[in-house]
């Protein structure tokens, strides 16, 4: 799962600057390392399958939904925020909004079993904290 997760999102943010073979190198050296966020990714997926109407299998998420990998990705840049790796951390805050349209700033603080119907235009603030099995429409 920490290597398909890596995979995706490097592939979905990269760029001629910032290519998907670093990123995938930085994402997977803190999903392998971190159980924490990759239990948050399981719950977060579970969450979407079970209350999403629209989703038809994890694989179909996992893949597709914008607002599960904007999630996905600021978990990653959260922990980089929280280790002083800050332009790191807003540099992915960055590609993600760009990317997805969706703005959630890196020291966010977001729980486990999330679900962002549709995610569009959806901005998250610095100083926001939301626990878990919350949804967002």
């Amino acid at each position: 799962m920490e290597s398909a997760l890596a995979n995706h999102l490097s592939t979905k943010l990269s760029t001629s600057s910032l290519p998907s073979g670093t990123l995938f190198y930085l994402f997977i050296g803190l999903l392998t390392e971190d159980q924490n966020i990759m239990r948050a990714v399981k719950d977060d997926l579970i969450a979407v399958k079970e209350r999403d109407p629209t989703c038809i299998s994890y694989v179909h998420c996992f893949l597709n939904f914008k607002g599960y990998l904007a999630c996905q990705a600021h978990r990653v840049a959260h922990n980089w925020w929280l280790t002083r790796r800050k332009i790191l951390a807003l540099l992915i805050q960055n590609r993600v909004s760009e990317v997805f349209a969706v703005d959630i700033h890196p020291g966010a603080k977001i729980g486990r079993g999330i679900l962002f119907y549709h995610a569009t235009r959806v901005v998250i603030g610095e100083t926001t904290v939301i626990g878990n099995n919350v949804n967002f429409a």
